[in-house]
């Protein structure tokens, strides 16, 4: 089973990966795309 999640960022709306150690928490999160910081609250969707 891989270690990671799937998150959708809140502005660009681009998927990328994240370490399955952070689900669940509400933690800041750094988008590879467009350059932004969100908190994994307000991500657009995640993908366990």
């Amino acid at each position: 089973m891989a270690k990671v999640f799937w998150v959708v960022c809140p502005k660009c709306e681009k998927r990328y990966y994240v370490n399955r150690g952070l689900l669940g928490k509400d933690v800041q999160l750094f988008c590879p795309f467009c350059k932004s910081y969100f908190m994994s609250s307000e991500a657009k969707e995640i993908i366990a």
